[in-house]
């Protein structure tokens, strides 16, 4: 997800999507510790995404 389409959205359904992908980041990294996660990129896609989502949340708020 783009920056742009993250920018378009409400507080409500970012702090939504931010939740959506901690789970998603939490059980990705619980499998990659026990070496059963195949798409180890998604951990790096992951994080950044999760870093978009709070940064144009703190955007939004200021």
């Amino acid at each position: 997800m783009k920056s742009k389409q993250l920018r378009e959205m409400e507080i409500p359904e970012l702090l939504l999507k931010e939740r959506e992908v901690g789970e998603r980041f939490f059980q990705n990294r619980m499998k990659h510790s026990l070496g059963q996660l195949d798409k180890s990129h998604q951990l790096k896609h992951d994080r950044r995404l999760l870093a978009r989502i709070q940064t144009v949340i703190a955007e939004k708020r200021a």
